[in-house]
């Protein structure tokens, strides 16, 4: 692994750092805690990826985009999977 590819996953923010900051407690008022850990977990994991293959590279994301990455992610995985539909195949 390339030395600059190494430092990039060095910069990378930690999970309870992240936890600190005031728009991720924004967000964990909203939300469950095991929830927003997945979350995270996810985004982090993406940018890792994106390090990885080469698709992220200076400047890493701030705080404060991760948040905004983190509440989008929350909020998908807390929508209902199930929705309401209307069976209309009835027998003529």
């Amino acid at each position: 692994m390339p030395g600059d590819m190494r430092e990039l996953f060095r910069k990378i923010p930690g999970v309870d750092r992240l936890l600190s900051t005031p728009a991720m407690e924004d967000i964990l008022a909203g939300y469950p805690r095991p929830l927003v850990l997945a979350a995270v977990h996810q985004v982090l994991d993406g940018i890792r990826r994106g390090i990885r293959e080469g698709a992220v590279s200076e400047p890493l994301p701030d705080g404060e985009e991760i948040a905004e990455q983190v509440r989008d992610r929350v909020s998908g995985l807390s929508r209902p999977s199930l929705r309401p539909v209307i069976n209309a195949t009835g027998v003529v």
